[in-house]
């Protein structure tokens, strides 16, 4: 969440605008919206940034973090698009077969789904060409789920934006391309790096242990393929 809203309301911009100490700078920002998004049109008051609500946000992976992120895009109002492995009719999922026909709706697309063998570059040249002009890609999930080659093309070109916590390789080794492309923010694999993150995990192994000495059904079982 906090990194589409970082790159929706222009924050990298901004950033770099209090680096350079020139407040000036602000009106470069409505020329930076039509080049990212292709809107052209004239708008007052200028465009300053963007907002979430109403988006259209295709959320590829609704297992229990999918679902954490849908309960908390729900106060903006998007509208979502759920995609998994499995579909599902209650509430609506997409199998991931549809994805190339739903890529083209989205004006946020979250990737958070396991690296495995079939989400391998599941994102890559052909899907970010399905992508409308200024297209907010966020991949929360492995690296290796986007072609980074294609991805790097794709942002230079100006087609797309991205915010990453994760890339392939990772760590992104000095000099790699992705370090200096346009529209980017990266952030590395730190998604969960918090102070309450340990806690947190205690109080939850702490109750399913509880849960598992008195014979009740466990919350984060895991079902092993035999």
């Amino acid at each position: 969440m906090s990194a589409i809203l970082a790159m929706l309301k222009h924050f990298p911009f901004f950033l770099e605008m209090q680096a350079s100490g020139e407040w000036k700078r602000r009106f470069e920002q409505p020329a930076n919206y039509a080049r990212i998004t292709g809107d052209t049109s004239p708008l007052y008051p200028p465009v300053m940034l963007e907002e979430l609500t109403g988006k259209r946000v295709l959320l590829v992976g609704h297992g229990a973090i999918g679902q954490e992120i849908e309960r908390m895009l729900a106060p903006f109002n998007v509208e979502l698009t759920r995609v998994a492995r499995t579909p599902r009719a209650e509430p609506k999922v997409h199998a991931v077969s549809e994805l190339d026909s739903l890529l083209p709706t989205a004006e946020v697309v979250v990737l958070i789904l396991p690296s495995t063998a079939e989400s391998h570059h599941l994102i890559g040249a052909r899907q970010l060409g399905l992508m409308k002009q200024g297209t907010l890609l966020v991949n929360s999930a492995r690296g290796p789920i986007v072609d980074t080659n294609a991805l790097v093309v794709a942002l230079n070109a100006g087609r797309i934006r991205a915010a990453l916590d994760v890339t392939d390789p990772e760590p992104l080794p000095d000099g790699h391309a992705l370090w200096k492309c346009p529209n980017l923010l990266l952030t590395p694999h730190v998604a969960g790096s918090s102070p309450q993150f340990g806690p947190r995990s205690l109080r939850n192994a702490a109750e399913e242990l509880r849960r598992y000495m008195k014979g009740e059904p466990l919350k984060n079982a895991v079902q092993a393929a035999i």
